[in-house]
């Protein structure tokens, strides 16, 4: 499964482990035991990586609704102003209502909603499970000793040695 989402003019995929394209998500919600310091360390920075794109996506939802709802009082006002000028009474609500729904402007906005939507709900299951996998790496933490940690320590300074 691969879904694409869209936050602030940048793409990302989201994928999950039956494809193998950018990033597999699966392998990053997964706690990597031979790495454990490490992920301590670093998991944290891609929970608030997610929490920042899920308050992206809801800031867009938000902005998308606030304009249909303004497209929606501006189309029954158009009617009623059409009916007014025509001589004709004031239209009913659910004729207002219909004039609105078959807009191809308002269909487009409800549609991409829809997905604006889904791309948001798909990136908060992400985080409730990265949150989840956070939790576990904390509840882990407690049971290190400090030579895991100067171990951990001294990997890390000689694969720095190896890079240079």
């Amino acid at each position: 499964m691969k879904k694409k989402v869209k936050v602030n003019d940048v793409n990302y995929n989201i994928i999950s482990e039956d494809l193998n394209e950018d990033v597999d998500i699966d392998k990053i919600l997964k706690i990597d035991l031979s790495n454990i310091i490490g992920e301590m360390v670093n998991f944290p920075s891609i929970v608030n990586k997610l929490g920042i794109m899920v308050a992206a996506k809801e800031r867009e939802i938000s902005e998308l609704k606030l304009t249909i709802d303004i497209l929606d009082a501006q189309l029954k006002d158009e009617l009623r102003s059409n009916h007014e000028a025509g001589g004709l009474k004031a239209p009913t609500v659910e004729q207002l209502n219909n004039y609105v729904i078959q807009d191809t402007k308002m269909l487009e906005n409800k549609i991409y909603l829809a997905k604006i939507t889904e791309e948001r709900d798909v990136l908060q299951s992400t985080m409730w499970c990265a949150r989840d996998k956070s939790s576990k790496i904390d509840k882990m933490s407690l049971s290190l000793m400090s030579d895991d940690i100067n171990e951990y320590k001294h990997k890390v300074s000689e694969k720095k040695k190896l890079i240079k």
